[in-house]
This record gives structure tokens, C-alpha cells and sequence, in this order.
């Protein structure tokens, strides 16, 4: 049976999205984390901390206008890199005897992510990189931000060899799914006429 958390294109393509940032931004040097879709300027304030950070965000898939039973789509990931420095803003962006900047960053990032091909999920294209910011910010915080947006083409077929219209189908990928306190939350089937 499929594992849908291992075989998923979409998290095959966000795991080798991570491992490629991380080669040119180690983990000794780089704080590394999954971004949430929305966060206010104290919660990036938090997630940044000392500065050099790199944060990876899935952002949406765009399903074609003429999906059939076969989904396809443009999936999008935003690259949050940030760079504080104590002398301001210009030594974050453009860097000084401290370290690099914000700009060297970025260059790296979109040289490293784009035309990167993924095995089971296709070729990422690097399709903008623009400056970032968070409400609370000022030039006093010496931090600098960019998004560095990139997307590929995802197919996310059903399971092959799996019909899903069949229900007993649907009740082997049901099974899959396994938890570790391998707890219930309720029935398995909810009736809405008796509830």
C-alpha cells in the first residue's frame, strides 16, 4: 500500500527543497525552519532570532482549469532568507567585515534552487525573489528579509493500482495512516442524518 506522507510529490518536493538550501546555508552557520502561512512581526522576530535564517514555506498548488480525475498543478514555495547585522540595514543587505548580506543570500539561494530537478517531482524554476518585511520592524533592528518565491509542476494522481471510486480501495489507503498514541478521535463513519 502507498505511504502517502513518504510517496506524495508534494512532500518529496518540500524535503529536497530543504536539503538543497542546506547545502549552501549549513546548519551550523544557518537557523533552518518550515515558515507557517501567516505570522505576525513578533513571531518572526522569535523564528529569526540572531539572523541568519532560512525558512521554507509552502505557499499553494494552482490546479489546471481542466483537471480530470488526474490533478495537476503549479506548486509554489516561498524561501525566506534574513540577515541581521548590529551596524543597520545596509551592512544586513549588502554585508561588511561581519558577514555576508542579504544580497549575497539571495543570489545564492535562487543560483542553487533554480532549474533544480527533483526525482518524482519535477524541475523547480525560481519565478521571483522580493524584499520582505513584518509590521514592528525599523532600521533599528539591523534585519533585512527577502522571499525567494519558486514553484515546479506537480501531478498528484491517485496511488497507482488504487481505483478511487472503489470504496474498499479507499478503506486500504484509510488504513495508512498511523498515528503514534494510535489514538481515535470519533466513529469512523459520521451520519448526518442522525446527528
Amino acid at each position: 500500500m502507498v505511504d502517502f506522507l513518504a510517496a506524495s510529490p508534494l512532500a518529496v518536493a518540500t524535503r529536497a527543497i530543504q536539503d538543497r538550501l542546506k547545502l549552501i546555508f549549513p546548519e551550523k552557520r544557518f537557523v533552518h525552519r518550515m515558515v507557517p502561512a501567516r505570522m505576525d512581526g513578533a513571531s518572526w522576530k522569535r523564528l529569526i532570532g540572531d539572523g541568519r535564517f532560512v525558512g521554507l514555506g509552502w505557499a499553494e498548488i494552482a490546479p489546471d482549469s481542466d483537471e480530470g480525475r488526474s490533478f495537476n498543478g503549479d506548486a509554489q514555495w516561498v524561501v525566506f532568507l534574513a540577515c541581521r547585522n548590529p551596524s543597520g540595514v545596509m551592512g544586513a543587505m549588502f554585508g561588511d567585515a561581519r558577514g555576508p548580506g542579504l544580497f549575497a543570500f539571495v543570489h545564492a539561494a535562487i543560483a542553487v534552487l533554480q532549474a533544480f530537478s527533483i526525482p518524482g517531482a519535477g524541475t523547480l524554476m525560481v519565478t521571483a525573489a522580493t524584499n520582505a518585511y513584518a509590521d514592528g520592524w525599523d532600521e533599528q533592528d539591523g534585519l533585512a528579509m527577502a522571499a525567494v518565491h519558486c514553484g515546479l509542476r506537480l501531478n498528484l494522481a491517485p496511488p497507482e493500482g488504487i481505483d478511487m471510486t472503489a470504496p474498499e480501495d479507499l478503506k486500504q489507503i484509510a488504513a495508512t495512516w498511523q498515528f503514534a498514541d494510535d489514538s481515535t478521535v470519533g466513529p469512523d463513519i459520521f451520519d448526518v442524518r442522525n446527528s
